[in-house]
């Protein structure tokens, strides 16, 4: 009966091992080291071969038509609130295509979150930076 107890009050009163969240960011250090979700960080390089989407296991990633460089393609458009990060699609794609993001702190009022190509040059942006969290408006 004591042992609970005095596991409680440690716990409770010890110091804490997480960061101020949100005020205070991961260090870059540590982003480094872990994976985002995954998104299509060159659309210019798709070539809508559908690799990505046929391997993924939790089948996130479907092919949707879109407008890149004045020409209409299918590319892949991601479900990160579904995706595990493995990496099978990255590591598939024949044109280096896609890219894991540094984002690890996803904010959304949607349950259905999709990453979009259009949302490349933004994510490509704060993975330079090293930033860690995004608010998605979908």
């Amino acid at each position: 009966m004591l042992k609970p107890l005095r596991r409680m009050l440690r716990d409770t009163l010890g110091p804490t091992e997480t960061l101020r969240y949100p005020e205070e960011e991961l260090p870059r250090d540590h982003v480094e080291q872990l994976r985002g979700f995954v998104y299509l960080a060159h659309p210019e390089s798709c070539i809508s071969c559908g690799a990505c989407r046929d391997i993924c296991p939790n089948k996130v990633i479907e092919l949707r038509p879109f407008e890149i460089n004045g020409s209409v393609r299918e590319v892949p458009v991601f479900h990160a609130n579904m995706c595990m990060a493995c990496g099978l699609c990255v590591e598939v794609c024949p044109t280096s295509a896609l890219d894991f993001s540094s984002i690890i702190a996803l904010v959304s009022d949607s349950p259905d979150i999709v990453i979009l190509p259009n949302h490349s040059k933004e994510l490509t942006e704060k993975k330079e930076r090293g930033e860690t969290r995004w608010r998605y408006q979908g």
